[in-house]
């Protein structure tokens, strides 16, 4: 599911988006590193809206 399809579903609901960022992994050293690119691995950090 792409981030914007996930945001579109959640404020559905009554969450807001307050951080995305991206995920790269490397499994060679078994490591992971921010990064903006978001069409792989990504986190969010949303909040209900009262």
């Amino acid at each position: 599911m792409k981030p914007k399809e996930l945001e579109a579903l959640l404020s559905r609901y009554g969450f807001e988006r307050l951080e995305r960022t991206g995920v790269a992994v490397n499994p060679l050293t078994r490591s992971m590193s921010l990064t903006r690119y978001l069409g792989g691995n990504y986190m969010m950090v949303l909040r209900k809206r009262l």
